[in-house]
């Protein structure tokens, strides 16, 4: 027999529609998600090859939320839940009609890289990573006690789709290079790159070249050769000439 559920199905289900609503709305995917779904699918990569990479999905998100939020409030830690659900329960509830499910749960990391780092060094763990069976993922964090869960799964159906992190425009908040467009974040904003400049151009000790050379406030080719440079009749001197009057030319005005 069933426990009773912690909490009625009219709260349930309310929680699980406003969760559900705010990602049908693009509601972001935090630095640390971005983070755990990067771990995981460089794992997967680096052990095959042929392996793809998992994507967010948002029914196997709310499962993971909710069964470690589960055992944040009733100070448990277990695959079954305060209610006896498994994690195809909970995914079933998310109305996900899942053809494969796995679950890792850990408690006391403080990272990403951690938590990553421990299930790694767990086979049983380890397996559930590095499984071809799923496609889709889901992660919590509970940042006060530390605890964990990643949900992996795979629909028997098509309609599941993938969620895609968006990157950050200009301007807006950052933590990380990798979530802005212009992979630059400067001060917890994204900011514009500089583009580097042609050869020919103006540029200053500051300015970003394409050959990387600023010779004589301009840029100039990786080949351009600098005063003293030995050279031939073929070298280019930045604007320099090869003098021959020793029996080893060097670039000189």
């Amino acid at each position: 027999m069933k426990k009773s559920i912690f909490m009625s199905d009219i709260a349930r289900i309310f929680t699980v529609v406003i969760f559900m609503v705010q990602y049908a709305a693009g509601a972001e995917i935090t630095s640390w998600m971005r983070d755990m779904l990067n771990s995981v699918n460089s794992e997967r990569k680096a052990a095959k090859e042929e392996l793809s990479p998992l994507c967010y999905n948002a029914k196997v998100i709310a499962a993971a939320v909710t069964h470690n939020d589960d055992m944040v409030r009733e100070k448990f830690f277990s695959h079954t839940g305060s209610d006896n659900s498994q994690a195809w329960d909970r995914l079933t509830n998310e109305q996900y009609a899942w053809n494969s499910v796995a679950e890792n749960i850990a408690r006391g990391q403080n990272s990403v890289q951690n938590v990553m780092t421990n299930w790694m060094n767990s086979p049983g763990h380890k397996g559930n990573i590095l499984s071809d069976s799923n496609v889709h993922f889901g992660a919590a964090w509970d940042v006060t006690t530390n605890t964990w869960t990643q949900v992996f799964a795979r629909s028997k159906t098509s309609n599941e789709v993938c969620m895609i992190p968006e990157l950050k425009e200009v301007g807006e908040g950052c933590e990380k290079k990798k979530e802005c467009k212009s992979n630059k974040c400067k001060e917890s904003v994204c900011k514009k790159k500089k583009t580097k400049k042609e050869n020919g151009k103006g540029c200053n000790k500051n300015s970003k070249c394409i050959s990387n050379k600023c010779y004589g406030n301009k840029c100039r080719p990786s080949t351009c050769l600098d005063k003293g440079d030995v050279c031939d009749e073929n070298s280019a001197c930045c604007g320099l000439k090869c003098s021959t009057k020793k029996k080893t030319p060097t670039c000189k005005k």
